[in-house]
C-alpha cells in the first residue's frame, strides 16, 4: 500500500530521513515491476521470480485451485532466505508474512510456508495480512505463539519489530562478527487499520489538505528535478474513477486527508 513516490528519497513529501540516507550510499531502481498486493509483493521480492509463477497471484485468504493462485510459494522457488542461509548466512525476519494459506495459521496446520520453512532461522511478528498496530493479534515466536499476556501503554508495533531486529543484529555482532547476515524487516505501515502514533498524526497534520492532485504534480516535479523520470516525461491523468480533489465535498477532503496523515 505504499506508493513509488511516497519515501522522500522518490520525491514524496513524507520524512524518510534513515531511508533517504541508505538511498544516497545505495542505488535507486525505477524499473522495478510493483505488484500492488501484499502477499505477490512479497512473493516477488523474497524469490525474484513473477509472482504467479510462484502461486502467489493473490492473497493468502482463498485458493481457486489454480497453480497461480495458491497463497503460498512454491517449494521449488527458493526464497533469497533458503539461498543465502545455505551458503552461511543468518537469516533473520521481523514484522509482516502474508505469505501461509489462512487455513494452515494454526498449531495444526502445514507449516511448510511459515518463516523458518522458508529459511529463516529467526522470526518474530504476525503472519496474516493486518493486525492492529496498538495491540496485535496472535504475534508469533518463530514457529509459536509469542508469550504475550498484554502490552503496556504505548505499545506500538512497528516499534517493536525494529526493537527486535536490533537485538538480534547486536548478538550476532557480539558471536559472529564475521558472519554475514539477510534481515528482511516486514513493516505492516502503511497497511490498514492506518494507525499511527499522537505525535506523528500531530506532526503531519495539514501537510496534505493541498489534496491529490497537487501533490502528486508536485511529486512528478520533484522527481524530474531528482533525475529519478526522463525530462520529457509528462503527468499522466488521474486513474479512471478518481474525482478531481476540487471536486470532492469538504467532507470527504477533510476525511481523505485524514487517511495520508
Amino acid at each position: 500500500d505504499l506508493g513509488f513516490s511516497d519515501f522522500g528519497c522518490y520525491g514524496g513529501e513524507i520524512d524518510t530521513p534513515n531511508i533517504d540516507r541508505l538511498a544516497a550510499g545505495g542505488l535507486r531502481f525505477t524499473g522495478y515491476t510493483t505488484v500492488p498486493m501484499c502477499t505477490p509483493a512479497r512473493a516477488a521480492l523474497l524469490t525474484g521470480k513473477n509472482p504467479h509463477s510462484v502461486g502467489c497471484g493473490w492473497l493468502t485468504h482463498n485458493d481457486p485451485g489454480y497453480p497461480g493462485y495458491r497463497g503460498e510459494m512454491s517449494k521449488d522457488a527458493p526464497t533469497m532466505a533458503e539461498l543465502l542461509r545455505a551458503q552461511g548466512w543468518s537469516t533473520l525476519a521481523a514484522g509482516k508474512w502474508h505469505n501461509t494459506y489462512d487455513r494452515n495459521l494454526h498449531a495444526g496446520g502445514d507449516t511448510g510456508s511459515w518463516p523458518l520453512q522458508r529459511g529463516f532461522d529467526r522470526f518474530y511478528g504476525f503472519m496474516g495480512a493486518e493486525t492492529n498496530y496498538h495491540q496485535p493479534d496472535r504475534m508469533m515466536e518463530g514457529n509459536q505463539l509469542a508469550p504475550v499476556d498484554s502490552y503496556p501503554e504505548g505499545y506500538f508495533a512497528p516499534d517493536d519489530y525494529t526493537g527486535r531486529a536490533i537485538g538480534w543484529l547486536a548478538e550476532h555482532r557480539a558471536s559472529a562478527p564475521a558472519k554475514p547476515f539477510f534481515l528482511y524487516l516486514a513493516f505492516q505501515t502503511p497497511h490498514t487499520p492506518l494507525q499511527a502514533k499522537p505525535a506523528d498524526l500531530a506532526k503531519y497534520r495539514g501537510r496534505f489538505d493541498a489534496g491529490w492532485d497537487a501533490l502528486r504534480a508536485t511529486r512528478f516535479e520533484r522527481q524530474r528535478a531528482m533525475g529519478l523520470i526522463e525530462p520529457n516525461a509528462q503527468l499522466p491523468p488521474r486513474n479512471p474513477g478518481v474525482p478531481a480533489w476540487d471536486e470532492l465535498p469538504a467532507e470527504q477532503r477533510a476525511l481523505f486527508a485524514r487517511y495520508m496523515e
